[in-house]
Formats: C-alpha cells, structure tokens, sequence
C-alpha cells in the first residue's frame, strides 16, 4: 500500500497480490480488512476477484474485466464509488488544466451538480458537457491518445452522472446497453457482439483502464 502512495513510478502505481489456502482459514477475513484501511485512509483504490467466479476458463479475461468495473463500483475513502472518485480526479485535472484558479470539486459536489449542469448547457445550445470534459482531458493528457480509447474516458466521466452512470458502468464492463441509449451517451454500442468477441477485447479494455486508474 505504501508502494502504491508513494511510488512516483506509473508501473508500480498497480499492485497485485495473489491470496491462495483452503478454504476457511481466513483468507477473506484479512482481504476485507485491507479494504476498509484503503476505504479508511485513501490513497488508493481497491480491486478484488475471487477465483470462485471464473466458471468459464474460455472467457477468464472477460470475467476479469467484470471483477474489475464491479470493484470499482464500491465505496472508496471519499464516500462515493471508486468509479467516481476516478472521475472527478480526471475532470478537476481538466478543470485545472484550463483555468488554474478553478478549486477543485469534491467528488459529492460534481456527483449533485453534474446532471443539472449538463441539462442547462443542452438547453442554452452550449458545447455538449461530456464532450468539452473529454476534450480537455485529452489534450492535457497526450499520452492518453496513445494508450486510451476516448470512449473508456467517455465512459467513465459518465459515471458522475446520477442519470447515466449505471449505463456508463455496464458499458465498461462489457455488457450491451440499449443502442439508443449507448448513442444518448455517445459511446459505441456493443450489440451484435459474442462472448468469443468480449474475451478478445477484454484484455485491452483492462490495461486501458488500469492505465488510466494508475
């Protein structure tokens, strides 16, 4: 954990750590208490897969993708999902990057102001919310374009959304959402798509997410 605070390296700033014994000794006790320290104090975010749900060896990358967007759907340190947290780091960065007297929003704040301020800038014909937000992000964060489909981005800005977030999580994890409602949020729609078709995208969608969390 202290790695992960501290390490100014982007390789170290994702740790895994591998628990294995039979079964009743208390492997879950202690992995739960690591969680509530990291809810506790900060400084990191926390994801957890059990081996007891990967039923299907021929999509263990998908299945990893989904232990990953569900993890990140619980409670961090600052009273909100993970997911949140993530996105109101990147849109303060954002914010920031383009007025450096802007103080930055505490997750609950954006989380309350984000639909109602999005609402307004539709009605007054000003430039889309989520696209001037994933615009910003993008040019200050140029090798993100290497790296990150602007879509993930997309995607996970949306989850400040009290509206759409949910949408926006089930997109991530890989799971199809209405077409009419990926093209509301502007991301590209999973229809048409196979279990074979998530498993050879999944890995991808992993290390992109992962590279955006670290």
């Amino acid at each position: 954990m202290e790695q992960v605070k501290t390490s100014t390296s982007t390789q170290e700033k994702v740790i895994s750590v591998v628990f294995t014994a039979e079964k009743g000794v208390g492997k879950s006790h202690v992995i739960s208490r690591i969680r509530h320290r990291l809810e506790r104090e900060g400084g990191a975010l926390f994801v957890y897969a059990s081996a007891d749900e990967y039923v299907d060896l021929n999509l263990i990358k998908y299945q990893f993708q989904q232990s990953l967007v569900g993890s990140l759907r619980h409670k961090g340190s600052q009273g909100v999902m993970q997911w949140q947290e993530v996105a109101t780091a990147m849109a303060n960065e954002a914010s920031k990057a383009s007025n450096p007297d802007t103080q930055p929003f505490a997750p609950k704040q954006l989380i309350e102001k984000f639909d109602k301020v999005y609402a307004n800038r539709e009605s007054e014909k000003k430039q889309n919310l989520m696209d001037r937000l994933v615009d910003q992000v993008l040019m200050i964060k140029h090798d993100v374009l290497l790296h990150v489909d602007p879509d993930i981005v997309r995607a996970i800005l949306w989850t400040l959304s009290q509206k759409q977030g949910a949408y926006a999580i089930n997109w991530l994890s890989g799971k199809e959402i209405a077409s009419g409602k990926a093209e509301e949020l502007g991301l590209l729609s999973h229809a048409n798509k196979n279990n074979q078709d998530r498993e050879a995208e999944a890995l991808k969608t992993v290390g992109q997410i992962l590279y955006l969390v670290s």
